[in-house]
């Protein structure tokens, strides 16, 4: 994995524990290439995908997660994603909604 020392969180802190500035560039990237999800009968989850695995192991690394094996794409990059699922989802959605430029 690539070193993050850009980044100012380690894995065990909490959503709440990570400096506003990373907020903000996490909701960005989120925004551009993630999904929200919630619903009554499958919960919340935050699903994020894109061909940049650099960038997409700083969100894994975030959300303490793993990024998934890449979709294969004919002709085009690989598609790397993740997901997270229930109240993991649930917290980091309220910790990002605050950051959301409208």
């Amino acid at each position: 994995m690539d070193d993050f020392s850009n980044l100012v969180f380690y894995r065990g802190f909490t959503p709440e524990d990570i400096p506003e500035n990373d907020l903000y560039w996490l909701d960005g990237i989120l925004e551009g290439e993630g999904c929200f999800k919630s619903s009554n009968g499958f919960g919340n989850s935050i699903v994020f995908g894109m061909t940049d695995l650099d960038i997409i192991e700083k969100v894994a690394y975030m959300f303490d997660t793993t990024v998934q094996n890449p979709i294969k794409r004919h002709l085009h990059k690989d598609m790397h994603y993740l997901q997270i699922s229930g109240d993991k989802a649930a917290r980091w959605m309220v910790v990002i909604r605050p950051f959301n430029v409208q």
